[in-house]
């Protein structure tokens, strides 16, 4: 899939700290470390603006990559100056070089086998000699700068779990300016250092800031040739899987843990936590607006939706994008047109790798996670110009209710069996004279025993869904409510209202506890935080803002304002906490998903 440029949002730029720093050199190299980031977005950094690539959260750890302009270690653009600036801008904790490397022990390595040093030798260093007969004798003048032990453990202790088909070699790799192309050259330098697993051009750039600096380095090079002469045979091939290779590799390790706040030199592996705002992820795949949010449960994917008519799936931890979903499309004579069908709601099963989604026209999708293959697609809501805004999954996964907004008389929430297709409960949701937008939000409370639903004659109703019979009715002042959200102990319902405030109501005493007013436009979406400590809205302001929320004794509740988050540029329109509540997710007009501290 091609990869439109990410940059960086504003507000994120202040923070930019990396735990890991990738550097690669060839377009061939930068290409393999991307291709596994496919999340990564520019920023440009430092005096000269120079292009880093931030490439997300990889298991609470945040790494970019840089590219130097040119091969080798010094000049303007060599891995000397370039590494040397990514730790003035980004302050690396660990600085990884990926990318390819000529072996030198074709007896016991194959193209494509990976590469990692346990010591930089570089073999510009040297003192050339006569011997007693005359003969020359080279001698090797520089020091073995041997890798951080600790650094060197995680890759170690990553060949364990790895699976690909290219084996990990570890040992020293010789280092210098001079391209390899010769084999008397290249069995010279295998006399120097008969130790030596494998040679390239940059690596020395590591060793000689580590000797004037602490700094936590390595090398996960792959072989592409031998430096024997024949470089040019099958080039771009083997380079392409050498570079695939040691990016794979690498991206494994990362994978395993230990690099989130790494520091090798205080020996603490911890660091400040994110301040409250801090900017993760901002996925800007989508080509229109973003308009619901839904997360698996037991997992770190999240799928986002909106006004493009597709799905997309993203790892919450790694940043890349898993899936597409792009069964949603117009019926009748708007299929003959260029216009994009709207998706309004997606929501992942409580129970299975499956998704449901709605949006225009009168079906509910049900496909597969894994696969983006649709399983299953309901059909019975009716009415002229149907939108179905609204689904929820029962606690089980066993049913989907599902609401239809249309000019007729549908005006009601509908029950499917998730496994035969069919609709086995109806409640109608009267609108008054208002013949649409009739139900806007439903929500299946945790317990099951309840679902609620927003209807356009400023009522929420709540009823059982065991035998369609209501339960009771609440009258809001707003004209609209355009989501509910029920406390994780199923006695709490929060709802996003067009007059600008969040209300939370107790289900069980059935009053109104609380009203949160500080938006200044319409409340689009409200959630609550895993431990229901914590409301998060988002509005038509352009903002998130977090409220506490303390539930007292009495039958009343108590609840302030905590803190705003500024980091999009139009409407927000939906939003979810992380699993621990640490995090928000939060989507936008602005075509944008993100990702951000929030407690």
């Amino acid at each position: 899939m091609a990869q439109a440029a990410h940059h960086l949002h504003p507000q994120a730029r202040p923070h930019h700290k990396a735990d890991v720093l990738l550097v690669t050199v060839t377009e061939i190299e930068a290409r393999a470390v991307l291709k596994r980031f496919p999340g990564y977005k520019q920023c440009f950094l430092g005096p000269q603006a120079k292009t880093y690539y931030d490439l997300g959260v990889v298991n609470n750890a945040r790494v970019f990559m840089v590219q130097s302009v040119g091969m080798g270690v010094s000049g303007p653009g060599g891995a000397l100056l370039t590494v040397l600036e990514a730790q003035l801008a980004l302050s690396p904790s660990a600085v990884i070089m990926v990318g390819i490397a000529f072996g030198l022990k074709p007896t016991e390595q194959k193209i494509g086998d990976i590469l990692v040093s346990r010591q930089i030798c570089n073999y510009n260093q040297q003192k050339i000699d006569t011997g007693a007969g005359g003969e020359t004798i080279i001698f090797t003048r520089g020091d073995r700068i041997s890798a951080p032990v600790r650094l060197l453990d995680k890759f170690q202790a990553g060949v364990i779990e790895w699976h690909g088909t290219a084996r990990v070699h570890f040992g020293p790799i010789l280092s210098g300016e001079i391209l390899v192309n010769n084999r008397e050259y290249r069995d010279q330098l295998r006399q120097l250092e008969p130790e030596a697993i494998g040679g390239e051009m940059e690596g020395a750039a590591l060793g000689t800031i580590d000797q004037r600096q602490r700094m936590n380095w390595i090398l996960v090079k792959a072989i592409c040739d031998w430096g024997d002469g024949e470089k040019d045979k099958d080039k771009e091939k083997r380079q392409q899987e050498a570079a695939d290779n040691a990016a794979s590799f690498t991206l494994h390790v990362v994978q395993q843990g230990g690099f989130g706040g790494y520091s090798g030199s205080s020996g603490s592996g911890t660091s400040a936590p994110p301040e409250q705002g801090w900017l993760f992820y901002s996925y800007n795949i989508h080509a229109h607006w973003v308009l619901a949010l839904s997360q698996e449960k037991s997992g770190t994917r999240i799928a986002s939706t909106g006004g493009d008519g597709t799905v997309h799936i993203w790892d919450a931890e790694t940043g890349q994008h898993r899936h597409m979903y792009r069964g949603h499309e117009r019926k009748g004579w708007l299929s003959k047109t260029t216009l994009l069908p709207t998706v309004y709601n997606v929501a992942w099963s409580p129970v299975a790798p499956h998704i449901a989604s709605c949006g225009d026209g009168r079906e509910v999708h049900l496909w597969d996670a894994e696969s983006g293959g649709t399983i299953r697609t309901y059909r019975g809501h009716s009415g002229l110009l149907p939108n179905v805004y609204a689904i929820g999954w029962s606690p089980d996964g066993s049913y989907i209710a599902s609401a239809c907004s249309s000019i007729g008389i549908d005006q009601s929430v509908h029950i499917w069996d998730v496994q035969t297709g069919q609709c086995v409960q109806r409640y109608r949701m009267d609108a008054g004279l208002n013949p649409s937008f009739s139900v806007l939000a439903l929500a299946w409370s945790p317990d099951g025993t309840r679902i609620a639903a927003t209807c356009g004659n400023q009522t929420i109703q709540l009823w059982s869904p065991l035998n369609g019979q209501p339960v009771a009715t609440y009258r809001v002042s707003a004209p609209w409510t355009s989501y509910l959200a029920w406390s994780p102990d199923s006695r709490f319902l929060a709802t996003a209202n067009s007059d600008h405030t969040v209300q939370v109501w107790d289900t069980f005493a059935h009053r109104l506890v609380l009203t949160f007013n500080g938006h200044t436009d319409s409340v689009r979406a409200v959630a609550w935080s895993p431990d229901g400590n914590y409301l998060a809205s988002a509005s038509n302001d352009k903002t998130v803002r977090i409220w506490s929320f303390i539930p007292a004794t009495s039958g009343s509740a108590s609840g302030t304002h905590l803190f705003t988050y500024t980091g999009h540029r139009d409407w927000t329109t939906s939003l979810l906490w992380s699993p621990d509540g640490s995090r928000i997710i939060s989507g936008s007009n602005d075509k944008t998903v993100q990702l951000w501290q929030a407690l």
